[in-house]
């Protein structure tokens, strides 16, 4: 068999099939995934898949290219070796002695010992592989847990601890006359930051109001109001400051501008929105210092003409819940394939490892080891690994995501906690444990297979 005819049979076909099924895929779920999405962050839907040739050809071409590439590098690699030299027995493979192994560690305790530590170092890019496909699946998966989380964490810190006020009632014009006990006055006016193109949504409110607890980690932040203004996670990391920091507001009706300094970041999580007292936000804006446009309250108001609008706060709720739904299905799934792409890639690895050292697995059996001792000699090595990668890749996680909604926050105005909870961790450990243990179990099927008779044909050549 030829050179081209290899790789057309092992790259070509096969690659060919998974890319074109790959692009049928994305193309059928690229509709109702970018529905999820427009309908959240209130973004344009797409009625059609985009058929945009360059799209198409770069998702044929380059995955397909770059398996030939290495498909051809490791075929190459291989027909460079003496027909001969292939056809005789598996050498028991030694491995090239690491400077590790002269450490005192590494010479200290029993044969089993000693021998499972010399296989780890001496297959450093076996252990590479295993930590990056581990690492890989444990991002992905705690992605999935930290997002399902987080809109839980939202809804109950936004709508419930929070705004604790049933109905925001926004009238046409400003109001003077006198409120109610039960209804707290607030006068809302979009602003901007100078040298900055966001625009802020301004609340003027009481400092003493039932119905806006500005929280932070659980303190509450109304009373610093009076030494300057609170803003929302989402604004503070667009303008990139912090507590303590002074930014300057203009108004757009009559070009005025204002320094104010950042009393606090409340954990408000959806909205650029700035929070100050009302009188402040009235003379800024040059309303009468009684003006309001808008009340909080717990009951629902009577119809008026005044009225501009009405919010609703569980109606609100029930509408984040319904529009989330689709979007917890999605993080569902992401779960589901990291934890089949950890099988795939811990399976195809442990395999390969028993594939390499099949010699000294036959040498083994030859020696009296049962199945359980060699796989515990050849395949449990690498738990340390496992293990390590999955507590490094758990603060990665949470940096990851967290870059990334900085990144998209100044486009949708939506900051999405990123802390990964204890449980979260207990889980994912669980998961990629049983995902480990479960790539083992399939590989020690093919340590059965490995006949004792190997080693002795070995001798015997």
């Amino acid at each position: 068999m030829s050179y081209n005819a290899i790789i057309l049979g092992y790259a070509w076909v096969i690659g060919l099939v998974g890319t074109l099924g790959g692009l049928i895929a994305g193309a059928g779920l690229s509709v109702p995934l970018s529905n999820i999405y427009a309908n959240y962050f209130n973004l344009p839907a797409l009625s059609l898949f985009d058929w945009n040739p360059m799209v198409l050809v770069i998702g044929l071409v380059i995955p397909l290219s770059l398996l030939m590439v290495l498909t051809a590098f490791v075929i190459h690699r291989s027909l460079k070796t003496e027909p001969l030299t292939l056809l005789r027995p598996k050498e028991i493979p030694t491995g090239k002695k690491s400077w590790l192994e002269k450490l005192p560690f590494f010479q200290k305790g029993g044969f089993i010992r000693r021998f499972r530590l010399r296989l780890m170092v001496r297959s450093k890019a076996r252990s590479f592989y295993i930590f990056i496909g581990v690492m890989f699946s444990t991002i992905l998966l705690l992605f999935g847990l930290i997002t399902y989380n987080s809109m839980d964490q939202l809804v109950e810190t936004t709508y419930k601890d929070i705004q604790t006020y049933q109905y925001a009632v926004h009238y046409k014009s400003l109001q003077t006359d006198n409120t109610e006990d039960a209804v707290s006055p607030f006068t809302k006016n979009e602003l901007s930051v100078e040298d900055n193109e966001v625009k802020i949504n301004a609340f003027g409110i009481e400092k003493d109001t039932e119905y806006v607890q500005l929280l932070a980690e659980e303190e509450l932040l109304n009373p610093h109001l009076s030494e300057g203004v609170v803003i929302s996670a989402p604004l503070a990391t667009i303008l990139g400051v912090s507590e303590g920091d002074s930014i300057t507001l203009e108004n757009s009706l009559n070009d005025d501008t204002i320094t104010v300094e950042i009393a606090g970041i409340a954990d408000l999580y959806i909205g650029n929105n700035l929070y100050m007292p009302r009188s402040e936000l009235n003379s800024f804006l040059g309303f009468p210092g009684a003006a309001y446009s808008g009340t909080f309250q717990e009951e629902a108001p009577t119809a008026s003409e005044e009225i501009y609008m009405v919010e609703d706060k569980q109606k609100a709720i029930a509408s984040f819940e319904s529009t989330t739904g689709a979007t917890r299905a999605s993080v569902a799934g992401m779960a589901v394939f990291a934890i089949l792409i950890g099988v795939i890639v811990l399976t195809l690895l442990t395999n390969l490892i028993v594939e390499e050292n099949s010699p000294s697995i036959s040498l083994f059996k030859v020696m009296g080891y049962q199945d359980k001792e060699i796989s515990k000699l050849v395949l449990s090595v690498y738990t340390p690994i496992v293990l390590l990668s999955y507590f490094i890749s758990i603060p990665l996680a949470s940096l990851s995501l967290e870059q990334t909604m900085n990144t998209l926050v100044k486009e949708t105005g939506f900051l999405m906690p990123t802390d990964v909870a204890w449980w979260m961790a207990a889980i994912g450990f669980v998961v990629i444990m049983l995902t480990y243990w479960l790539s083992l179990t399939l590989s020690k099927r093919k340590l059965k297979n490995v006949s004792l008779q190997e080693a002795l044909k070995k001798y015997q050549d």
